[in-house]
């Protein structure tokens, strides 16, 4: 009879060893995949906030262009940074990108494009626009898709 319980405790034991193994799997699954969800709301937020931060930068662009249709888009473009700044809560975070201005930004971006569109076709009336894009990478808090940049876009007729 001691043979047989000690084969029976044999397989008890393997048994264990077995569901132990099964769980580190299935956890390293379960956190891969919580951690991609994480990081895409997290992508999907920060997008919500630069949308938000360029459309107050927009604002800023189309009253500077309404006001100086002369003046220069470097110049509307750094106030325009400097009204996303305001709206993130940061004091240089953002740095203007193209546009004339001097310098390069390095992952959070500032850009500046003009155009006039048409605002009757029919009409042929045409208004002038200004876009704001914000752009960013997200903060990898947990590092599952690394690199993930985001960007915000807000247009304002001036």
């Amino acid at each position: 009879m001691p043979e047989v319980r000690r084969a029976s405790v044999a397989r008890a034991c393997a048994c264990r060893g077995q569901a132990l193994v099964e769980l580190a799997l299935a956890l390293t699954v379960l956190l891969v995949l919580l951690g991609g969800t994480y990081t895409g709301w997290a992508a999907m937020h920060q997008s919500v906030q630069l949308t938000s931060a360029a459309r107050a930068g927009a604002i800023v662009a189309a009253n500077d262009l309404q006001g100086h249709p002369t003046m220069p888009s470097c110049q509307v473009l750094t106030d325009a940074t400097a009204a996303v700044n305001a709206e993130q809560g940061a004091s240089s975070t953002y740095q203007p990108s193209g546009s004339g201005c001097s310098g390069t930004c390095g992952s959070d971006c500032v850009t500046l494009s003009t155009a006039a569109g048409p605002l009757s076709a029919s009409a042929g009336i045409t208004e002038d626009l200004v876009t704001i894009t914000v752009t960013g990478p997200i903060a990898a808090d947990i590092p599952v898709v690394p690199g993930i940049r985001v960007s915000g876009t807000a247009t304002a007729r001036y």
